[in-house]
């Protein structure tokens, strides 16, 4: 709980007083600042502060298309989510309301266009270019993993882990752990 109020601390008070919260820089004070500046205190360990549950994505490489419901340009081939224009990729997935999850995607190839994933009602961040990305999402609905491409791109390596410990609080749970601290 203490990982939470960290957190919290760093969304609501960073700007009172000063702090600069948004440390890799993408315009949002969220749980991947959290991690950076955790892995700087710990030595560069990033699994010091949060564990992380199981896999929940079944056959996140591609490997064949079961399990995948492929709509408009997207087609799963040859170990890839490959996009030729505007599609998307759904797979059902069990994840709870509320609660944190670290995912992982490849951007293999790209000629044009941007992918990204949405979770559980939640849309993450539209990556461009080739990379591993990892970013962390709070589910709102306890649905589906959708793969959205727009564009000539090819996508691996799919991977939905719930951060353990990780979940959303009100202000006033927020306060009584401070009291408790």
């Amino acid at each position: 709980m203490k990982n939470t109020i960290l957190f919290i601390w760093l969304l609501v008070y960073g700007s009172v007083f000063g702090l600069r919260a948004d440390i890799n820089g993408d315009c949002r004070v969220d749980i991947e600042d959290l991690c950076i500046l955790c892995s700087e205190w710990m030595q560069e360990d990033e699994d010091c502060i949060m564990g992380l549950g199981p896999e929940l994505v079944t056959n996140g490489d591609f490997d064949s298309d079961v399990g995948w419901n492929a709509v408009g340009s997207a087609i799963v081939n040859f170990g890839f989510g490959m996009f030729s224009g505007v599609g998307t990729l759904t797979r059902p997935i069990s994840v709870t309301a509320g609660k944190m999850y670290q995912v992982v995607f490849e951007i293999a190839s790209r000629t044009n266009g941007d992918v990204r994933i949405i979770m559980g009602g939640t849309n993450g961040t539209s990556r461009s270019t080739v990379a591993t990305f990892t970013e962390t999402i709070i589910a709102a609905a306890t649905t589906e993993v959708i793969v959205e491409g727009n564009g000539t791109l090819n996508v691996n390596d799919l991977s939905v882990k719930e951060i353990l410990g990780g979940s959303v609080i009100s202000g006033a749970e927020f306060m009584d752990e401070i009291k408790e601290w």
